[in-house]
């Protein structure tokens, strides 16, 4: 699987933009945002499996904040777009340390 680099990073990074459309329409009406990530998970799934974890790892929590966002707001009686910020920027911070310790990994070797 390590022939075709730039189809797993292209399936990467096309199931990250799916997966941050559907979170940022997670405040909106939840039917966009749910066939946003029934395309999002399976193409991240197909990348991870292909070598681009990193990128399958960001992609799986922004769809699953996306997906829990409006119960867990109904739950914690938090108001959506004040979860959605916190879950953006938790998700931020992964995605930032696992560019972070990937451009590391990248200057050893």
């Amino acid at each position: 699987m390590a022939r075709y680099p730039r189809m797993r990073l292209a399936l990467g990074w096309l199931a990250l933009i799916f997966a941050l459309l559907a979170f940022t329409l997670g405040s909106a009406p939840f039917t966009p945002a749910m066939v946003l990530l029934l395309l999002a998970l399976p193409l991240a799934l197909i990348a991870g499996l292909m070598g681009a974890w990193r990128l399958a790892i960001v992609t799986t929590y922004f769809s699953t904040a996306a997906w829990f966002v409006i119960p867990l707001a109904k739950g914690l009686a938090f108001r959506i777009d004040y979860l959605l910020v916190l879950m953006g920027l938790i998700g931020m911070i992964l995605g930032g340390s696992l560019f972070y310790f990937y451009r590391r990994t990248t200057r050893i070797t």
